[in-house]
């Protein structure tokens, strides 16, 4: 786990992984903070020369040994809750890269933007994302390949597990330990107990704007009108 001041120092050009709706920002935090973006690796996009912009890599080039070491790897590909078909294909194409990224032993890039605010004593894993003004405080943890969105607040004590999703202006108060893939919708608010550790269990989600103030088993959803099993 790196702190803030690890993630500063990073200077290695970064090679996306997947286009997505949020490329733009993606590729914003990442000019701000002075690193350069030396491409995308996309398959769905073989035949063109760039995507918005970005040369479009040859994976079969920049992934094999003595060249995947010179970069360090973001997967901006993102994942959502539900089954209709478009998702179910979006996700697949994220977990493919994230299987890329384990057997090939690529560095993943930890990306957050200038105008977070981030504690020293926070702690991040690689593949991470922080947005635009959001707030993580000191003695939080945010595991590999998690997001949070801008504007969205992870306070201390909080623990955001692998591959979760905290959305914009979402908020985690108290000693919110949240599983893998948890997706927190927008605006909503999660809020333990004080002294007492709250989980939100692996593939359990939050619809935007509820609050929630208990803990939720693996894969519900919670509405804020009670809650569902998916």
């Amino acid at each position: 786990m790196r702190t803030i001041q690890d993630i500063r120092q990073d200077h290695v050009p970064v090679i996306i992984m997947g286009h997505c709706s949020t490329l733009p920002n993606v590729v914003e935090s990442l000019e701000l903070t002075g690193r350069r973006v030396h491409g995308i690796m996309d398959r769905d996009y073989r035949g063109q020369d760039s995507i918005s912009g970005l040369p479009l890599l040859p994976d079969h080039e920049y992934l094999r040994a003595g060249t995947r070491e010179q970069y360090e790897f973001f997967v901006a590909t993102g994942w959502q809750p539900g089954r209709d078909a478009d998702m179910q294909r979006t996700n697949a194409k994220r977990e493919q890269y994230l299987e890329w990224m384990s057997r090939f032993n690529l560095v993943g890039a930890t990306i957050v933007h200038p105008t977070a605010v981030i504690s020293p004593g926070a702690r991040f894993g690689r593949n991470v994302r922080v947005g635009a003004l959001a707030m993580v405080n000191h003695g939080a943890v945010v595991h590999d390949h998690a997001t949070i969105r801008d504007q969205a607040y992870v306070s201390h004590d909080v623990t955001v597990g692998r591959d979760s999703v905290v959305q914009i202006g979402a908020r985690l108060t108290g000693n919110v330990q949240l599983g893998e893939h948890v997706y927190v919708g927008v605006s909503s608010t999660v809020v333990a107990r004080q002294g007492r550790p709250m989980l939100l269990a692996d593939h359990s989600v939050t619809w935007p704007g509820v609050t929630v103030m208990r803990a939720l088993k693996a894969g519900e959803t919670y509405s804020g009108r009670g809650s569902r099993i998916s």
